[in-house]
């Protein structure tokens, strides 16, 4: 994967093998999904953050990469929230 990982919004680490266990604290990982399927999502080792699953590694990234920002139209959740 070629594309870099953006730090974990919760606690800095990011995907560098600089740190003292020498592994990245941030890195791409897949599982399987409750349905059975391969899934993937980036996750912190560090704070032990999962971020959103996909069944494609590129849209996991993207997911992890994307942050919120006031000009962003807002998530689902966050319409569902404000609508009660």
């Amino acid at each position: 994967m070629s594309e870099k990982l953006s730090i974990c919004p919760f606690c800095g680490g990011d995907d560098s093998a600089d740190n003292a266990v020498m592994e990245a604290a941030v890195f791409l990982t897949d599982f399987r999904s409750a349905i059975g399927t391969r899934a993937y999502r980036v996750k912190c080792q560090i704070c032990d953050i999962n971020g959103p699953a996909s069944h494609e590694p590129r849209l996991a990234i993207e997911a992890w990469n994307r942050r919120h920002s006031e000009e962003q139209e807002p998530s689902t959740f966050e319409r569902m929230m404000n609508n009660g």
